[in-house]
This record gives structure tokens, C-alpha cells and sequence, in this order.
């Protein structure tokens, strides 16, 4: 359970997103969190960019 709470909660989302993406993507990361764009908006997006690449694959 605690695994679960970890992967989908939003800070984790981007933080592992951070570790793992092209550093392209993590500075576009890095760029919305100090525009003040919100950890549930941005692990959201992050999740619907995942998905539509699944879906092209």
C-alpha cells in the first residue's frame, strides 16, 4: 500500500520524472513548477503525455 501511495502521489510522480526523463522534458518540468503550476496538475500531465506515447506505440 504504501508503494501504491508512493508512485501516484503527485510529488513522486515529477521527482521520478525528474530522474528518468530527457533533460529536455525535466527542464520544461522544472519550467512550470516556477511558472507556480500545481504538483496534481503537473503529475496529471505528465501521466497524459505517457499515456498518448503508450497508445502511439
Amino acid at each position: 500500500m504504501l508503494e501504491a501511495l508512493q508512485v501516484s502521489h503527485p510529488a513522486a510522480v515529477i521527482y521520478r520524472a525528474i530522474q528518468t526523463r530527457p533533460e529536455a522534458e525535466v527542464h520544461e518540468i522544472v519550467r512550470r513548477i516556477r511558472a507556480g503550476a500545481d504538483a496534481e496538475t503537473i503529475a496529471r500531465q505528465l501521466s497524459t503525455v505517457d499515456l498518448l506515447l503508450q497508445v502511439q506505440l
